[in-house]
Order: C-alpha cells, then structure tokens, then sequence
C-alpha cells in the first residue's frame, strides 16, 4: 500500500514538474500549455534514511532529503538537500522556499522529468536558493 501510494506521489510530481518545464518558455506549436497540477502532499510518517546517490532521477525529486542538481546536457546528479533554502523548498515547495528569509525561487529551464515527450530538455530542475546578496555601493563619503 505505501509502495502504491509513493508511486502516486511520484507520477503526480512529474506531472506537476512536465507541466512547469513545458510553460516556462517552452510553449507548443498546438498552443498554450496547460496550467501546472498542484504539488503533492507529502504523506504522513517518518522519513527513512537514504542515499541520494543511488536515487532515480524520480525518486529523488520526489525525496524529502535530496535535490536534483543539472550537470550538463541530460546529466543530472543526486545529492543531500543542504542549507535552509533547499530544505524549506523539499518541505513545502515553491511556497516554502518564498517564505524562508534569504531566499528565492529558480524555476528551472526545460527540464523534463519523462516519460512524457517535452518541448524542450536538458536544462536545470526547479530550486530554491540563497538570494543574492544586494550590491554594496561605494559612496562618496566627504
């Protein structure tokens, strides 16, 4: 039954994920592209431990500990979620990643999760990360 529902979980994030890849910038020959479905909920328990490393590129975007990250090309690489800004996005998305201070939203670039065919891939995953810091200006002081 958990196995059933992980599986849900799973098709429903890349669905959620296909949906933002093709919308942001994508666009098809047959029109606009449908709005994204809703994320998710994260099902109730505890978390057990795992190695980012050996995660399907689904199963670690569908993890609550590892983050996808964009090597080059169609390469991708799991790894921990660090920081505050990639745990509050593995938490509770878009959302949570706009509320944590000191943080933005990357929605990616043509990232397709498959199997699904998609206008475009090959490009980074959505994200959440440290805000840039503001440009110190250098003022006259006399």
């Amino acid at each position: 039954m958990a196995a059933r529902a992980r599986r849900a979980a799973v098709v429903a994030l890349l669905a959620t994920l296909a949906a933002a890849s093709c919308s942001s910038g994508g666009g098809s020959a047959s029109g606009p592209s449908p709005a994204p479905a809703p994320a998710p909920t994260p099902g109730p328990g505890p978390q057990l431990p795992e190695s980012c490393a050996t995660l399907t590129n689904a199963e670690c975007l569908s993890s609550r500990t590892c983050v996808l990250d964009h090597v080059t090309g169609l390469q991708y690489r799991c790894r921990p979620a660090a920081g505050p800004c990639e745990l509050a996005f593995k938490r509770g998305g878009q959302a949570a990643c706009e509320r944590e201070d000191g943080c933005v939203f990357a929605p990616g670039s043509c990232y397709c999760p498959g199997p699904a065919p998609c206008v475009c891939a090959g490009g980074p995953v959505p994200s959440c990360r440290a805000a840039p810091a503001p440009p110190v200006s250098v003022g006259d002081e006399s």
